[in-house]
C-alpha cells in the first residue's frame, strides 16, 4: 500500500494543508484546520508544473502482509486459550449463581471503574485510582498527535519562505542581490584565474571546431549546439517549404496567364456578337422603313379623306378613296408579311446571340470555379512573402479606367459644347473691350489733334500781331531824311554794320528756314508714299478678307447641309444606340460580375499573403532571438555565477532550517518512544489485569472492554494515518478482545510502520529541497531568457501591428474607392433600367397599337411622327438658334472691324487735312519771310519803300493792315517826330522783334513737327494693331469654325 503525498516546489502555491488547528502553537495557516476524524495523509502542495513526488512504501505493504499473517496465528491461539479459560470457570462456579461476597465484590469494581474510568487503575499494582480521567487522556492523545504532525507546520514554513522568493518578492530578491554583490569583490581573483582557465577552454574549442569543420560560436554548451542544431534543421526546412511556395506561385502564375488568354478569346467573341448585334439593327432599320411606308400610304389616305369632305364631288372621291384604301391595305399587308419575313430573320441571330451567351456564362461560372480551387490552395499554403501577380491589378486598373473613361466622355461632351459656348461669348466680350480701348484711344488723338490746331492758331494770330506792330512802327518812323543816311557819316556807317549784321542773321535764319521746309517736304513726300502704299495694302486686305468671307460663307452653307443630312440620319442612329446601349450593359454587368470575382479573390490572396508574411516575420524572429541567445549566452555566464551565490547563501540558510527541524523530529522521536513506553507499560498492566481478572469478575471485565476501546481507537488513527482504511479488500482491522496478543502485536507494526514513514519522509524532504534549490536555479535562467523574449516580441509586436494598421487603412482607402464604384454603377444601373423601362413601355405600346384597328393604329403612329418631327425641329431650331447667334456675332465682328476701318479712313483723312493745312502754313511763312527780306533790304538801302520801289512799298502797304495788338500798342506811344535815336531804338527793337518773331515761329515749327512724328508713329502703330487684331480674328474664327465642326461631328 502507498500513501501518495503531493508536494510543491513553486512559490505561487498556496500552503499545506493540515488537518489540525495550530493556532494553539502560534502558527498560522492558509486553508485552515481540520477535524482530527477527517484528516488525510494526502499533502498537495501544487506548483506551476503540478509536479508530484510519490512515496511508494513498499516496505510498509511487506510489514502489513506479514502482519496479517501473524496475526492469523495469534487469534487462533487466543481461541484456545478462551476455551480454556471458559473451562475453569464453568468448573470453579456453578451454572446460574453468585455469592453474595461476589456481587459485591464485582458492584465495588464497577462503580470504581464508573468513578474513575481510568487507564493509570492497571497501572499500580497497590489498585489506587490516577488522577486524570479519559477525556483528559483523551485530550493528552490529540496533542501528542498535534506534535506528531508538527513537521507539517516545518513544511509549512518551507513553504513560506519560498513564496519569499516569488515574482511577488523580486523587489527584495534583487535587494539581497545587490548586498550579495559587495561580497563578488573580495572573489574577483578567483574570477580571473576562472577566466583565464576559461579562455584556455575556449581556444582548445576552436582548435576543436576548425578540426571538425564546425560553424558554432565559442563557448557553447551541449544544450546551446543541440538547440543550434536544431534551429539550422528548421531553418532548412523553411528554405525548402519557401522554395515550394515558389514554384506553386509560378504555376499558379502560369495558370492566371493562361486565362488572361482566355479572357482575350472572350472578349474576341464579344466582339463577333457585338457585329451579328449590328447587324441585327440594320434589320431593325429595315423595319422601321417599312413602317415609315406604312405611315406615310396612312398620311396620303387621311389626306385624301379630308379632301373628299372638302371637295363636291364626294361620293367619286369616296368610290377613289375606298379603292385606294383597298391598295393600300394590300400595300400594308405585303409590307406586313416582309415585316414577319424580316423578324423571322431577325430571331435567328438573335437566338445564336443567347446561346453564345448562355456559353459565356457558363465559361465564366468555370472560371470562378477554378478561382475559389485556387484561392483554397493559397489558403492552405504559409510561408510565401512574394507580392501579388501585377497582371491581375493591371487589368483591374484597365476594367476600372474604361468604365470612368465612359462616365468622363459622357460628361466631357456635355461640358465641352458648354466650354466651347462659354469660350466663344468671352473672347468676343474681351474683343469688344479691346474695340472699345482702341476707340476710346482714337478719342484721345483726335482731342489732342484739336488742341494742336488751337495751339497752330495762337500762333499765327502772333506773326500777324508782330507784322501789325512793324508796320505800325514803320508808319510812324516815317521816311528817314537823305542827310542823315548819307554815307560819310557816322550813323550811317554805325547804322549800315549793325544792319548787315542782322542782315547776315536774317540771311541764316531764312537758310536754316528753308532746310527746315524742304525737310518737311521730303517728309510729307514720304507721308504721303507711306499712306498710298497703306492704301494699296488694306485694298489688298480688303480684298483677301472678302474671298476668305466667301469660302467661309461656302463652306458654312456646305457644313450646313451636311448638319441637315446628319440631323436627319440621328433619328435612323438613335435606335441604334439603344440597342447598342443595352448589349453595352449587359455586357458592363458581366465585367462587373468579373470585377466583383477578381475583387473577391484579391482580397483573398492578400489575406492570405498577410498571414504568410506574419508567419515569416516570426520564424525570422524566432532565428534572430535564438542568435541573440547565443550572443547573450557569454554575458549569462558571468551573471549566472553571481546568482549561484547567492542561491548557495539560500542553501546555507535552508540546511540552517533543516537542522532546527531535525532538532524539532530528534525531539518527536522522543516523544514517539515514550509513547512506546506508555503502551508497553499498558499491554502490562492489560496482562496482570487479565490474571486478577479471574478474581475481580464482571468488574475486570468491564475495565478491559475500557483499554480495548482505547487501543482500538489508537489503532484505528494509525490505520486512517497510513492509509490502511482505504484497501478494497475488506480489510477489517482485529479487535483487542479477540486476542490481545496479536492486536498489540499489530500496533507495535503500525507504530514501527510510522517511525518508517517518518524517516523516508526526511529523506525525501531532503530531496525536494536539493531538487526545489536546482529549480530555483533554472527558473531564474528561464525568467532571463523569458525576459529578452518579450522585450523582442514587444518589438516584433509593434512593427506588426504598424503594418497591420498600414493594410487596414489601405484596405480601408481601397473599400471607399469600391464603394464609389458601385455607387456609380449602381447610379448608371438606375439610369440603364430606366432607359429600359422607357424602351419597353414604347414596345409595348406599339404591340398594343399593331393589334388594335388600322385606322387608330395609323393615328398614333402619326401622332409618333409629328412628335419626332417635333423633337428633331426642336432640335434644329435649338441648333440654328446657335447657328444665328454665332452669325450674329460674327456680324457685329465685321461691323466693328468696318467701324474701325473707317476710323482709320478718316484718321487718315484728318492727317492729310493736317498735312494740307502745315503746307499753307509753310507757303506763309514764306510769305511772311519774303516780306521781312524786303523790309531787311529796305532798311539795309536807308530809303523808304516808296521813294525806293514804289510797287514793292504799294505791295507792302497792301499786305499790312492798321491793326492793333501787343506791340502795336506798344508802339503808339512813341514820339511822331523823327530823329536820329528814334531811328535807332526802332532798328534795335525791329531786330529785337524779328529775332524774336524767327525764335517763336522756330519753336512752333519744331514743336509741330515732333507732335506730327508722334502722331504718325502713334498712326502706324495702331495700323499694326488693327492688323494683327484681323489676323487674330481671322484665326480665331477659323477655330471656332473647327470647333464646331467638332461639335457637330460629336453629336452626329
Amino acid at each position: 500500500m502507498a500513501a501518495a503525498v503531493k508536494w510543491t516546489d513553486s512559490p505561487e502555491q498556496e500552503s499545506l494543508p493540515l488537518p489540525y488547528d495550530l493556532s494553539e502553537y502560534g502558527y498560522t495557516l492558509k486553508n485552515g484546520a481540520k477535524d482530527t476524524d477527517d484528516e488525510e495523509t494526502n499533502m498537495s502542495l501544487e506548483d506551476g508544473e503540478e509536479s508530484r513526488i510519490d512515496l511508494n512504501f513498499n516496505d510498509i505493504e511487506a510489514d502489513i502482509n506479514l502482519d496479517e499473517s501473524m496475526q492469523q496465528q495469534q487469534q487462533q491461539q487466543q481461541v484456545q486459550q478462551y476455551e480454556q479459560q471458559q473451562q475453569q470457570q464453568q468448573i470453579t462456579q456453578p451454572s446460574g449463581r453468585m455469592s453474595a461476597q461476589g456481587m459485591s465484590d464485582s458492584s465495588m469494581v464497577g462503580s470504581m471503574i464508573k468513578r474513575s474510568r481510568t487507564i493509570e487503575h492497571w497501572k499500580n499494582p497497590s489498585g489506587k485510582p490516577a488522577p486524570k480521567t479519559l477525556k483528559e487522556q483523551e485530550k493528552e492523545i490529540e496533542k501528542l498527535h498535534h506534535e506528531n504532525f508538527g513537521l507539517k507546520i516545518a513544511i509549512s514554513h518551507l513553504h513560506e519562505k519560498l513564496n519569499e522568493y516569488s515574482s511577488e518578492n523580486m523587489d527584495k530578491n534583487l535587494q539581497m542581490n545587490i548586498m550579495l554583490k559587495q561580497k563578488v569583490r573580495d572573489l574577483d581573483r578567483e574570477l580571473k584565474m576562472f577566466k583565464e582557465r576559461l579562455r584556455e577552454a575556449l581556444n582548445a574549442i576552436e582548435a576543436l571546431q576548425k578540426q571538425k569543420n564546425c560553424d558554432l560560436p565559442h563557448g557553447m554548451t551541449e544544450d546551446q549546439e543541440r538547440e543550434h542544431q536544431t534551429t539550422s534543421a528548421e531553418c532548412t526546412q523553411l528554405k525548402e517549404m519557401i522554395r515550394q511556395l515558389e514554384a506553386e506561385l509560378e504555376s499558379m502564375s502560369a495558370d492566371i496567364s493562361q486565362r488572361d488568354s482566355e479572357m482575350a478569346q472572350l472578349r474576341q467573341r464579344v466582339a463577333e456578337l457585338e457585329e451579328q448585334a449590328a447587324k441585327t439593327n440594320d434589320l431593325q432599320e429595315l423595319v422601321e422603313n417599312c413602317e415609315g411606308q406604312i405611315q406615310e400610304l396612312q398620311g396620303r389616305l387621311h389626306a385624301s379623306l379630308q379632301r373628299s369632305h372638302t371637295e363636291d364631288d364626294w361620293e367619286q372621291r369616296y368610290l377613289e378613296s375606298e379603292r385606294n384604301n383597298e391598295i393600300a391595305q394590300d400595300m400594308i399587308r405585303s409590307l406586313e408579311k416582309e415585316v414577319s419575313r424580316l423578324q423571322s430573320e431577325r430571331t435567328g441571330p438573335t437566338d445564336d446571340f443567347q446561346l453564345e451567351r448562355q456559353q459565356y456564362e457558363e465559361e465564366l461560372k468555370n472560371e470562378r470555379l477554378e478561382n475559389e480551387r485556387l484561392s483554397r490552395a493559397l489558403n492552405q499554403k504559409q510561408g510565401n512573402q512574394q507580392p501579388l501577380p501585377e497582371d491581375w491589378a493591371e487589368e483591374r486598373d484597365q476594367l476600372l479606367q474604361t468604365i470612368r473613361n465612359a462616365e468622363d466622355y459622357e460628361k466631357g461632351f456635355e461640358l465641352k459644347i458648354n466650354e466651347v459656348e462659354n469660350q466663344f461669348y468671352l473672347e468676343m466680350q474681351d474683343k469688344i473691350t479691346e474695340l472699345d480701348e482702341v476707340y476710346f484711344k482714337l478719342d484721345a488723338m483726335e482731342k489732342e489733334y484739336q488742341r494742336l490746331e488751337a495751339a497752330k492758331k495762337d500762333s499765327e494770330e502772333t506773326n500777324q500781331e508782330i507784322v501789325r506792330a512793324l508796320n505800325a512802327v514803320w508808319k510812324l518812323t516815317g521816311p528817314l531824311d537823305k542827310q542823315k543816311l548819307q554815307s560819310g557819316s557816322s550813323a550811317n556807317l554805325k547804322a549800315s554794320t549793325i544792319l548787315r549784321q542782322q542782315h547776315d542773321r536774317l540771311q541764316n535764319d531764312m537758310v536754316t528756314i528753308e532746310q527746315k521746309n524742304q525737310e518737311l517736304e521730303v517728309e510729307n513726300e514720304r507721308l504721303l508714299a507711306m499712306e498710298s502704299s497703306f492704301y494699296k495694302l488694306e485694298e489688298k486686305k480688303q480684298k483677301q478678307w472678302n474671298e476668305e468671307h466667301r469660302a467661309l460663307e461656302r463652306q458654312h452653307a456646305k457644313e450646313m447641309d451636311a448638319m441637315q443630312e446628319e440631323l436627319d440620319a440621328l433619328s435612323e442612329e438613335n435606335d441604334v444606340l439603344k440597342n447598342e446601349l443595352d448589349e453595352r450593359e449587359d455586357q458592363i454587368g458581366l465585367v462587373l460580375k468579373e470585377i466583383e470575382d477578381k475583387d473577391k479573390d484579391l482580397e483573398e490572396l492578400n489575406t492570405d499573403l498577410l498571414k504568410v508574411s506574419t508567419e515569416l516575420e516570426e520564424l525570422r524572429q524566432k532565428f534572430e532571438r535564438d542568435r541573440t541567445s547565443w550572443a547573450e549566452s557569454k554575458d549569462v555566464l558571468g551573471t549566472k555565477s553571481e546568482e549561484a551565490q547567492r542561491l548557495a547563501a539560500l542553501n546555507s540558510k535552508l540546511n540552517d532550517t533543516l537542522a532546527n527541524l531535525e532538532t524539532e523530529l530528534r525531539d518527536k522521536n522522543v516523544a514517539i518512544s515514550r509513547l512506546k513506553t506508555r503502551i508497553t507499560e499498558l499491554e502490562l498492566e492489560s496482562a496482570q489485569r487479565q490474571q486478577i481478572g479471574n478474581t475481580n469478575g464482571e468488574a475486570s471485565k468491564e475495565g478491559i472492554i475500557d483499554r480495548d476501546t482505547l487501543l482500538y481507537a489508537v489503532l484505528q488513527h494509525l490505520e486512517k494515518i497510513l492509509g490502511a482504511d482505504k484497501r478494497t479488500d475488506g480489510y477489517v482491522p482485529p479487535k483487542p478482545s479477540a486476542n490481545f496478543e496479536n492486536f498489540s502485536t499489530l500496533l507495535i507494526s503500525r507504530l514501527r510502520t510510522l517511525g518508517r514513514l517518518y524517516n523516508d519522509f526526511e529523506r525525501k524532504l531532503k530531496q525536494v529541497e536539493s531538487k526545489t534549490v536546482e529549480m530555483l536555479s533554472d527558473f531564474v535562467k528561464q525568467l532571463d531568457l523569458k525576459f529578452g523574449e518579450m522585450d523582442r516580441y514587444n518589438t516584433a509586436v509593434q512593427t506588426a501591428v504598424n503594418n497591420q494598421r498600414k493594410l487596414r487603412e489601405d484596405a480601408v482607402k481601397r473599400r471607399t474607392e469600391n464603394g464609389e464604384l458601385r455607387e456609380e454603377l449602381g447610379r448608371k444601373r438606375i439610369a440603364m433600367d430606366e432607359l429600359r423601362q422607357r424602351l419597353d413601355h414604347a414596345l409595348l405600346e406599339l404591340k398594343d397599337q399593331s393589334g388594335k384597328n388600322q385606322g387608330i393604329k395609323g393615328v398614333e403612329m402619326e401622332r409618333k411622327l409629328a412628335a419626332l418631327q417635333r423633337s428633331h425641329m426642336n432640335e434644329k431650331a435649338r441648333w440654328n438658334e446657335r447657328l444665328r447667334k454665332l452669325y450674329e456675332e460674327l456680324y457685329r465682328v465685321k461691323e466693328s472691324r468696318n467701324a474701325e476701318r473707317k476710323g482709320a479712313h478718316e484718321t487718315l483723312n484728318s492727317l492729310t487735312a493736317k498735312i494740307d493745312v502745315l503746307e499753307n502754313v509753310q507757303s506763309h511763312m514764306e510769305f511772311k519771310n519774303k516780306h521781312l527780306k524786303l523790309l531787311l533790304d529796305i532798311c539795309s538801302e536807308g530809303g523808304s519803300p516808296r521813294d525806293q520801289n514804289g510797287s514793292k512799298a504799294q505791295e507792302f502797304d497792301g499786305g499790312i493792315s492798321s491793326g492793333s495788338g501787343r506791340l502795336g500798342g506798344s508802339m503808339n506811344h512813341l514820339p511822331r517826330q523823327p530823329s536820329m535815336g528814334s531811328s535807332q531804338a526802332l532798328k534795335t527793337s525791329l531786330e529785337v522783334g524779328l529775332f524774336k518773331a524767327n525764335s517763336s515761329l522756330r519753336h512752333e515749327i519744331d514743336q509741330k513737327f515732333e507732335m506730327f512724328e508722334k502722331q504718325r508713329q502713334r498712326l502706324e502703330v495702331q495700323v499694326q494693331f488693327s492688323k494683327d487684331e484681323l489676323e487674330a480674328m481671322q484665326q480665331q474664327l477659323g477655330r471656332y469654325e473647327h470647333v464646331v465642326k467638332e461639335v457637330q461631328s460629336k453629336v452626329n
